[in-house]
Order: structure tokens, then sequence, then C-alpha cells
């Protein structure tokens, strides 16, 4: 796992931003036409969504210098997707 404060010269400094300025469209690829694969990717991420374990994934990456945002919350909820 990529841990920005293991990279960063002035971790101190890093923030995580309260405004939100654009929506990126990301995606993760994946065979055309591989429903199974597509459904399996989806309920892991919600999963990980749905149980909290972004919440560590947030801390290790940020060393818990940060806090989550009402918006990064809201986000969690959204992407906690039943299955």
């Amino acid at each position: 796992m990529f841990l920005i404060k293991d990279h960063s010269k002035a971790p101190e400094k890093l923030k995580i931003s309260e405004d939100y300025l654009t929506v990126e469209p990301y995606a993760l690829a994946l065979p055309r036409g591989d429903e199974d694969f597509r459904l399996a990717v989806d309920t892991a991420l919600s999963h990980i969504f749905r149980s909290n374990e972004i919440i560590a994934i947030f801390d290790a990456s940020f060393g818990g210098r940060l806090t989550r945002s009402d918006l990064i919350e809201a986000l969690y909820v959204i992407s906690g997707l039943p299955d």
C-alpha cells in the first residue's frame, strides 16, 4: 500500500481540502463483457466502505494527522452501495 506519509518530505504540510472543486471520473479497467468480475469488484469495494475498512486505509495513508471531513464521510456512505 502506498502511504503518503512515508513518501512526503513535509507530511505535516499535507491536508485534504474541505472544498469539493470538481468531479473527476475514474474507473478500474475491466475486461469488456465480464459482468461477473465487474460485480465482484463492485461488491468488494462497497464492502470496504460499508465495513469502515476505508477508515483504516485513510488513517494508514495519512498517519492519523488528518481528520475526515463531512464530505469525505458522505462519500464513504455513498460508496457503500448495497450488493
